[in-house]
């Protein structure tokens, strides 16, 4: 019989968020925190984390697709809140795991960076003008869909507006402990400047399939419209707060 787990997330200093796991027949399980403080992520994906690996026992946890939108139900005075959040959990055996480790001595060629690159630019091009393409650019295990890729962050894709985007990366790491899953990843984080946005900044992290094969495992956006801040869902202070030391 399928039923959820309700988990108090005890941390220091913050409101405690209900944490609910259900099993997903076939895929794992389902992890659902309806809101909390948007400060308090870092804390509360530790948590989560311990979760996960103690619900895989003696098998390895396996994070897939999330997805969470920020708002400001208290208002600009009381800083951005984390809503919705889902997350995507299944239990692997590692002696039978498809994902292989990238060797501890590989070294990205110039070839490697440039393909990269043109992949995180090529994802952002199609971000800046609502390309809904750019579904197919994300890792299957993220399940990612139309409906969600245009309704997240806050339906700004295809309305940034005129401007510039400045890309710094890539940073390549080896498997990494925070990815789904082993591998090569180039790190980017970007910058815009754009009619349409108070701010505009985010990071994007690419695995490495193949030589000359890329796919998106993780995205964070930093988006603020001029409307936002206008109608005074978001305060200018806090907008200007969000991307300042981005590429720093």
């Amino acid at each position: 019989m399928l039923g959820t787990v309700a988990i108090m997330l005890a941390v220091g200093g913050m409101d405690d968020p209900t944490m609910t796991i259900t099993p997903v027949p076939g895929k794992g399980y389902s992890i659902s925190i309806e809101s909390f403080p948007a400060k308090d992520k870092p804390q509360v994906s530790a948590r989560m984390i311990e979760k996960g690996i103690a619900k895989c026992g003696a098998l390895k946890p396996r994070w897939g697709r999330f997805s969470f939108k920020t708002g400001y139900p208290n208002g600009a005075a009381g800083g951005a809140w984390v809503i919705g959040y889902r997350q995507a959990l299944t239990c692997y055996d590692p002696a039978n795991d498809p994902f292989k480790p990238a060797p501890a001595d590989w070294i990205a060629s110039e070839a490697d960076a440039k393909e990269a690159t043109a992949f995180a630019n090529g994802y952002l091009d199609r971000f800046q003008t609502g390309d809904v393409r750019a579904v197919t650019m994300f890792e299957p295990m993220l399940e990612m869909t139309i409906t969600e890729w245009v309704g997240q962050p806050n339906h700004v894709k295809g309305r940034l507006g005129r401007g510039t985007r400045r890309l710094a990366g890539p940073i390549w790491r080896l498997n990494p402990t925070e990815a789904a899953h082993p591998g090569a990843y180039a790190m980017f984080g970007f910058l815009g400047q754009y009619s349409g946005m108070r701010a505009y900044c985010g990071m994007l992290m690419v695995y490495r399939v193949a030589p000359g094969q890329y796919q998106i495992t993780a995205e964070n956006m930093q988006t603020v419209t001029n409307d936002d801040v206008s109608s005074g869902r978001v305060s200018a202070s806090v907008a200007d707060q969000s991307c300042r030391d981005m590429l720093k």
